[in-house]
């Protein structure tokens, strides 16, 4: 919804804004019955407040709603959450007590389920993947809500994992369900990334691969190029990493 909300309000804005310094614009007031309206400072997110008094249903809702990478994840017992599971085990100890802990997360009671709050290692898993680290990978997205997970600049673990050239891990992330058609904020898509491999050190392995999983290399960033273009800036051509044979 964020991302929809960035993409679609930009573009009215831009459709807009002429009308809008015109005066050229018809404003319709808000109707008194059935509007709603939410202040800033309706939720102060910068202490946000996990209900344990609650069902574990409305736990997970609640964190869910509050997990938002870029301003804020919710925390429980100061620890930041990215996911949850709910148990069908009914709860026996009093609503908020923390039955098990582990490395992946911790175990609560809450007043009707046990609930499993699935620690937030987005930080760890995208270090493990700069740095190849294919057991730490498996081992933190078995909570699969860290595949999809973006940096401040856009980045996903399987981004990270191209741009640093970890094939092993690379195959593995695509092979659990991450997007290859992933892109940064600035539209760098993984043959970009992969193409930085081959700069560094003449690797054409994992470019061939995305090449061969259908990834297109005339699709062009948000400032208009495309992986051929950025090679011809670096003195090569697409037939230096991808032979016409090959093709």
């Amino acid at each position: 919804v964020y991302k929809c909300y960035i993409k679609y309000g930009t573009e009215l804005v831009l459709e807009c804004i002429d009308d809008v310094i015109r005066g050229n614009v018809n404003a319709t007031k808000q109707p008194a019955t059935g509007s709603s309206y939410y202040s800033r400072k309706a939720i102060d997110y910068k202490n946000l407040h996990i209900d344990l008094m609650q069902t574990a249903e409305k736990i997970a809702n609640q964190i869910r709603a509050f997990n938002f990478r870029e301003y804020q994840m919710p925390k429980v017992y100061d620890e930041a959450i990215i996911d949850t599971l709910i148990l069908d085990t009914a709860t026996r100890k009093k609503p908020g007590t923390i039955l098990e802990k582990s490395e992946a997360g911790m175990v609560i009671s809450t007043i009707d389920y046990d609930i499993v709050l699935y620690y937030d290692r987005f930080g760890e898993c995208m270090e493990a993947c700069a740095c190849g680290n294919l057991h730490i990978v498996q081992e933190i997205c078995k909570v699969r809500k860290h595949i999809s997970e973006r940096s401040d600049e856009g980045w996903t673990p399987l981004i990270v994992a191209t741009y640093h050239g970890n094939m092993e891990v690379v195959k593995y992330l695509i092979s659990i369900g991450a997007d290859i058609h992933d892109k940064n904020y600035n539209g760098t898509n993984l043959l970009m990334y992969a193409k930085e491999v081959f700069l560094r050190d003449g690797n054409t392995e994992l470019f061939q691969m995305l090449y061969d999983m259908g990834l297109d290399v005339e699709e062009n960033d948000d400032y208009g190029k495309n992986v051929i273009d950025y090679l011809k800036e670096d003195g090569y051509e697409l037939k230096d990493i991808i032979p016409d044979n090959y093709i």
